[in-house]
């Protein structure tokens, strides 16, 4: 059980940075904090990114393994 929590958890993790990757402040958007902008646009494309998205897909079949699909 607790592979399957590592997933769950690194699940939460990407989905929490993504959020926070979209929160827009009135500096960045009165461009005085350009940097602060530049590193939220960065993290919200990093962690909204289909492939990282689609590994975890890859990752929680692969935790799984082959006695998911069995019937027996």
């Amino acid at each position: 059980m607790a592979r399957y929590k590592s997933i769950a958890i690194v699940a939460a993790v990407l989905t929490f940075g993504y959020a926070l990757g979209h929160i827009t402040t009135i500096a960045m958007l009165s461009g005085e904090a350009n940097v602060l902008l530049f590193l939220c646009n960065t993290v919200g494309l990093v962690m909204g990114s289909g492939i990282l998205w689609a590994s975890m897909s890859v990752w929680g079949g692969r935790i799984a393994g082959p006695r998911l699909w069995r019937s027996t």
